[in-house]
């Protein structure tokens, strides 16, 4: 009966082995040809680099190695990115949620989750969460890096280490000799001592005067002899004062953020204050004369613009990917039916 059992059971791992092995040789596996490959978020050599990968390493195949792009699956060593209000203990909380390259819409994106699918956390930046790839995520490689080979092999098991023998006893101790066997020897005079090296400071060679700590100034254009003073003065003259759009001509203009009254609607107040709250994110391109937005996000996960925002572009780049209230005058523009609201006071959301 016993025996009867014991093979049953061992019929029954031995299906199960080839059932995962069938489920690991359906999936179709390339080798990775070159060093640091670059692997991106979109088929195309302007899309950006998720990660990079070198052989001999081998990614999962998802398209089909004729194509100039080959997709494939990201390996473990990518971080994705997807964003942290989208997630409540470790899952999905929406119906889809994008995942996307960086941490910013503005990022390509790389994979959707469903509601309760669990995520792997590896960290936050602002509202982002720092997340493990996943199966159904896919990135691009060019197919001149990757070519066609077996899956990878299984871990071999390791032997069971054998029993450490035991260790030997210590041998028995030596009884002392006796004390008239023992031969008294004058001490040898102690060897002379090397004489020392000479102090480090007569080695230490001085460093070079520092001009600003040692009081000296640096020369100036009209301290250079032979050059004219004339030659030396410098043009303080300054170009033409520009508005935020660029314009240079002497045109009529709204507000402190001096648009351009050609570019508003005739038949709305301008100008008026007002505040908007939202994720700060690039606009679409052409989609408004502004670059930045505020959007928020939709219960199927999608970014949904509330305004546009018009500022100092080099610090609103600085600020992307979080949460924001932003206050100021608000203009409407011809072409949309959303407000733009130009940012005099932003305020950061607590803990965003």
């Amino acid at each position: 009966m016993n025996s009867t059992r014991r093979a049953s059971a061992s019929l029954a791992l031995s299906a199960a082995a080839l059932i995962v092995a069938g489920i690991a040789s359906a999936e179709t596996f390339v080798a990775v040809k070159g060093e640091r490959v670059n692997l991106r978020a979109a088929p195309a050599a302007e899309a950006e680099v998720v990660g990079q990968v070198s052989a001999p390493d081998r990614l999962v195949l998802q398209g089909s190695l004729a194509d100039p792009w080959v997709k494939v699956t990201p390996p473990d060593s990518l971080d994705l990115w997807i964003f942290a209000e989208l997630v409540t203990d470790g899952k999905v909380n929406v119906n889809k949620a994008q995942v996307r390259a960086g941490a910013g819409l503005n990022y390509h994106a790389v994979g959707q989750l469903q509601q309760g699918d669990a995520v792997e956390v590896r960290g936050k930046v602002g509202d982002w969460l720092k997340i493990a790839p996943f199966p159904t995520a896919a990135v691009w490689v060019t197919n001149s890096y990757v070519e066609a080979c077996a899956p990878p092999s299984p871990p071999t098991p390791e032997p069971a280490q054998a029993a450490p023998a035991p260790a030997p006893e210590p041998p028995a101790p030596e009884p002392p000799a006796p004390v008239a066997s023992l031969v008294l020897q004058a001490p040898t005079p102690a060897e002379q001592s090397p004489a020392p090296p000479p102090p480090l400071d007569d080695m230490i060679v001085p460093a070079a005067a520092d001009p600003v700590a040692s009081g000296a100034r640096s020369s100036s254009a009209t301290d250079r002899p032979g050059i004219p003073a004339a030659a030396q003065a410098r043009q303080t003259s300054r170009p033409a004062r520009r508005s935020l759009f660029g314009d240079s001509e002497d045109a009529a203009t709204v507000g402190p953020a001096k648009v351009p009254a050609s570019r508003l609607r005739d038949n709305a107040e301008q100008a008026i204050a007002g505040a908007y709250s939202g994720i700060l994110a690039l606009a679409p391109t052409g989609a408004h004369p502004t670059r930045f937005r505020l959007v928020v996000f939709t219960v199927s996960g999608q970014p949904q613009t509330v305004c546009y925002v018009l500022g100092n572009n080099r610090q609103l780049d600085s600020l992307k990917g979080s949460t924001f209230t932003i206050e100021g005058a608000v203009y409407w523009f011809k072409d949309t039916d959303l407000p733009t609201v130009f940012a005099q006071n932003i305020l950061r959301h607590q803990g965003r």
